[in-house]
């Protein structure tokens, strides 16, 4: 059974107002708040990396069958799924590029074992019962036999394997199969804050979240806490997040040619010197657009993993993007909240965070880092989803009873 966490505070004191009371398959409604100021947190676990995922994503594609109450802003119908990205949980690299696709195509991320789909997992992706199944990575990473699985749980579904001969290559192949190819690239409807544009202080009632110049991010994929800030933010914004070589001193050329392929208006390469070469930022800005004009970069970095979370999410999550979170006051915002020092649990959090269009930002497993509290006060949000269980993010996390 799915256990979820909650509790009432004030997102800006430095002490929970109301101490974790642990429930199961509910939360408080934002509606029970005692005050505007007063933030729902939500914790949303399961007993491993594989059933964690499963219940994120009942979490966000949730019904009347599911355990769960729903995450993330209210809509007026059911979330269907009509995708599913299945990737493995022994490594990050794979899922990290195909969370803002399943984002962008409308589905959550799954985890799977290198040979066996776990049963939790196979039995949600029967549930979600969607028109296509992704099975990131070639058969070193997931093999034949999780494949024919998904093929016997969803008869229906066309099931496609998208990969390349190495995490760099799938990275690219995942990003043009989603943003680029025509048979699947239109982006899902009815998707939270789908009508939402640059903020005007002025006019609160004409939005449009369509980015005309578009962007693209950029993160090495030999480390994942700066990829993964990335993924969720680029998954909000129907953006592909695209993995380098980070120490490599120069742009490899397939990477070029993606880019010229998107034709983005802005890059962000996202981590600092130590993780992302000066030489690949400087050949980004290099790259010469279709159309002549010369793109924006804007490196996306701060002093650690925890910062750079911070810079990356309130980026995304700004006036300056059109999510106008901390300013807007008229919809209902979520935070999610995941653990930057081991992968399992944030992966299909990115996704999740990407398909209801809300930030995500990583935080030591023990206590908040103080970039990370700050990040999650600006936003000013009426919900916070910790995913993963005190293991991953300890009970102090949620009440805020310790900074670090």
């Amino acid at each position: 059974m799915n256990e979820i966490v909650t509790t009432r505070r004030t997102i800006g004191a430095l002490v929970a107002t109301a101490a974790l009371t642990a429930v199961f398959c509910t939360s408080i409604p934002v509606s029970a708040r005692a005050a505007e100021s007063d933030a729902v947190v939500v914790r949303v676990a399961g007993g491993d990396r594989f059933s964690t995922a499963v219940r994120i994503s009942q979490s966000v594609f949730s019904d009347d069958e599911t355990p769960v109450e729903p995450v993330g802003p209210a809509i007026d119908r059911t979330r269907e799924a009509r995708v599913v990205y299945l990737a493995s949980g022994r490594g990050f690299a794979d899922a990290l590029s195909a969370a803002p696709a399943a984002a962008h195509l409308g589905g959550p991320l799954l985890l799977s074992d290198t040979t066996e789909v776990p049963a939790v997992v196979l039995a949600e992706i029967a549930r979600l019962d969607p028109e296509r199944v992704v099975v990131v990575g070639g058969e070193t990473s997931l093999s034949p036999r999780v494949v024919d699985q998904v093929e016997r749980v969803v008869p229906g579904a066309t099931v496609d394997r998208v990969f390349g001969a190495d995490r760099f290559a799938t990275s690219r192949a995942i990003s043009i199969d989603a943003f680029v190819d025509d048979t699947w690239q239109a982006p899902a409807v009815g998707r939270p804050r789908d009508v939402i544009s640059l903020y005007d202080p002025a006019d609160h009632t004409g939005y449009d979240v369509s980015f005309d110049d578009g962007a693209l991010f950029v993160a090495t994929g030999r480390s994942f806490p700066d990829a993964l800030a990335a993924s969720a933010a680029a998954g909000a914004h129907d953006m592909p997040l695209i993995l380098v070589p980070g120490e490599a001193p120069s742009l490899d050329e397939p990477t070029r040619d993606l880019i010229a392929a998107v034709d983005p208006g802005y890059l962000y390469p996202v981590g600092g010197p130590a993780v992302m070469s000066q030489g690949i930022v400087d050949d980004l800005r290099r790259v010469a657009p279709v159309d002549g004009t010369a793109h924006e970069v804007e490196r996306l970095s701060g002093g650690d993993r925890y910062e750079t979370s911070h810079w990356t999410g309130s980026t995304a999550f700004s006036t300056h993007w059109g999510l106008p979170y901390g300013v807007d006051h008229f919809t209902e915002t979520s935070v999610f909240v995941a653990n930057g020092e081991n992968f399992p649990d944030a992966l299909a959090g990115a996704a999740a965070a990407g398909y209801l269009r809300q930030p995500l930002f990583t935080s030591r497993a023990a206590c908040m880092p103080s970039a990370t509290y700050h990040a999650v006060d600006f936003q000013q949000p009426d919900e916070v989803v910790l995913l993963g269980g005190p293991s991953a993010l300890a009970d102090r996390v949620a009440d805020l009873s310790r900074l670090c």
